[in-house]
Parts: structure tokens; sequence; C-alpha cells
């Protein structure tokens, strides 16, 4: 079987995890070990809190990290069980293990069938992780350090209602294995807005993440299925100092591209007046935005932008 990145990193954690357990019993780490020792470089995620995780916030700890996906059910609660039970087989020791996970919203799975996820941290620090497959009914699953794992794949009574801004998931007598029951609501913001353009059809986001590196804050907004291969399907908007200095709108897979960027003057490109990002740092609105661009061999031509699209977050 070709090895493709997901099995890269599959084996990688693998060969982590199974390193960390045999640690205590042979002195010899037969992994991927840098010798000497190499400085990790810093970088932010999505935290499933909404605000930015950095690595360096657990400096002096081991760190696993794993990405999870969207159209997960089978792998990822699973490979969570592995790393808590593989913490708890550390002992003392694993209380300084951290374990980051990074998850999509929404995928393509396949057909134009859309699969989503819902990951929820709970007071008590178990992480909910919500699965639903077109419009077939949304399964569970609970992980808890150090080694509590819990699901339920049918009847789980799961309602998850979308309201302006927000979405609200709603456990009635949800029953999990292990004899758990969950009751009770969750509501968290979701992407909303959308955006009209004079000859591009309308843009309405269904993922968006904030990403930062050093000063600059990148805000990225996606569709997917159908929608992402005919009309607008990446948007991204990066601010310095809360000014945007760049904002860039792909049509399809990548056919066309339309940007605006600060000093573009030279080359032909609009800077990006008409374009701004609120107080919160998450709402991005265009107001007789320009946007210049078009396919490789077609004259260039200018596109305009309005309306408001708003990055998930608290």
């Amino acid at each position: 079987m070709p090895m493709t990145p997901l099995s890269v990193l599959r084996r990688t954690v693998s060969w982590l995890l199974l390193s960390a357990v045999a640690a205590q019993a042979a002195p010899a780490l037969k992994a991927g070990v840098f010798e000497p020792p190499r400085a990790a470089p810093d970088f932010v995620l999505r935290g499933s809190d909404g605000a930015d995780l950095k690595l360096s916030r657990y400096r002096g700890q081991v760190v696993l990290l794993f990405f999870g996906f969207s159209h997960c059910a089978e792998v990822c609660p699973t490979t969570l069980a592995t790393l808590a039970q593989a913490r708890k087989a550390l002992g003392g020791g694993g209380a300084a293990v951290q374990v980051l996970t990074s998850e999509d919203s929404v995928v393509d799975a396949g057909g134009g069938t859309l699969a989503r996820v819902i990951s929820l941290v709970l007071s008590d620090r178990s992480t909910m992780g919500l699965s639903q497959t077109g419009s077939a009914a949304f399964t569970v699953s609970r992980a808890q350090l150090p080694a509590t794992f819990a699901q339920c794949t049918t009847a789980c009574n799961i309602t998850v209602a979308n309201t302006t801004g927000s979405t609200r998931v709603t456990f009635a007598n949800t029953p999990l294995s292990g004899n758990l029951v969950l009751n009770g609501t969750v509501d968290y913001a979701r992407t909303t807005g959308s955006l009209s353009t004079s000859d591009s059809g309308a843009f309405t986001p269904l993922n968006s993440n904030i990403s930062s590196l050093n000063a600059s804050r990148k805000l990225t907004f996606s569709v997917l299925g159908s929608a992402a291969q005919t009309g607008l399907s990446l948007l991204t908007v990066e601010v310095i100092g809360g000014r945007v200095i760049q904002a860039q709108a792909t049509m399809g897979i990548g056919t066309q591209v339309l940007s605006c960027f600060d000093n573009g003057s030279s080359i032909g490109i609009p800077a990006c007046t008409g374009v701004t990002v609120g107080a919160d740092g998450r709402t991005v609105t265009f107001a007789n935005a320009v946007l210049r661009g078009g396919a490789v061999g077609v004259a260039a031509r200018n596109v305009t932008f309005n309306g408001t699209v708003v990055v998930k977050g608290p």
C-alpha cells in the first residue's frame, strides 16, 4: 500500500506511543529520535475552545500531536483512547505528557455528501466528539483522561440546531457504553455570513479558522463539495495591526484567483480598500471591495465583493 502523509503521521505517532511505554523497561528509545535534540519551532493551532493554542505553552513537557478528521468515527476516538492508555502506562510521568488534537469541521465524504464533526470540551475536561454523515443521525464518543472511553453509535437521541450565529447541541438520555447517560445542552458559535460578488456568484462559507505568525493574523473561510468545484471555494484575509494587508479569493479548485494587497499597484492589483476586520478579530466586512485576477491565460478583471463573514469561535 503506498504511504500517504496521513499514514506516515499515524506510523510516527504509533512509534512515539510504543517507545514511550517501553522506555521504562528499555533505556534505548528505538523511534524517530533527534540526536542531539533539536528545538521544536513554535506554532499556533485553533484550540477546541476557539482560542489560539501555542506549542510554547507546553514548554518543558512531552507533547504528542495527533491530527484527527471529521469523517473519523472509528479511527480517531480509538486513537484518543490509545493515547490515554499510553499516558496511563507512564505512571506518574504521564502527568507531564500533553495530548493536542486538531480536526476539520466538515469534509466531503464522496458523492457530494458532507460529513460533519463537532468537538466539545466539557467542564470535567472530557472531550465529546459528535459525527454525522449526510443527513444521518449523529453518533457520539467521549474520551476522558487518563483512560476512559465511551461511545454511542445508534439511537443516540442527539439534536443539533443551528440558530443565528451559533449551534445548540442537546443530549436527551443519550446512552453511552459503560452505563453512562448524557443529558443537557451546549451552545457554541459557528461560521456565519455570506458574500455577494459582481460576477462570481455568492459565497457562504462552511468552515473557518484563524492562524497567526508573528504579527500577521490570517482568517480563512472555505466551502466544500460541488460548491467548491464550481464557485468561490476559498477566501483568506491577512491582517497586521488591525489593518487588512491582503485578501485572496479562489474560484473552483484553483482555477481562478482574485486578490488585493498593499503596494500592489505596480502590478495592477488594487489595495484592500473596503475590506475591514472588526474589533473582535473574527468579523470580516467587504464594502464594495475590489479584488482583481482571473484564470491563467485570460485577461484579468475586477470583481466587487460585498457582505460580512464571521470566523467560528467562543
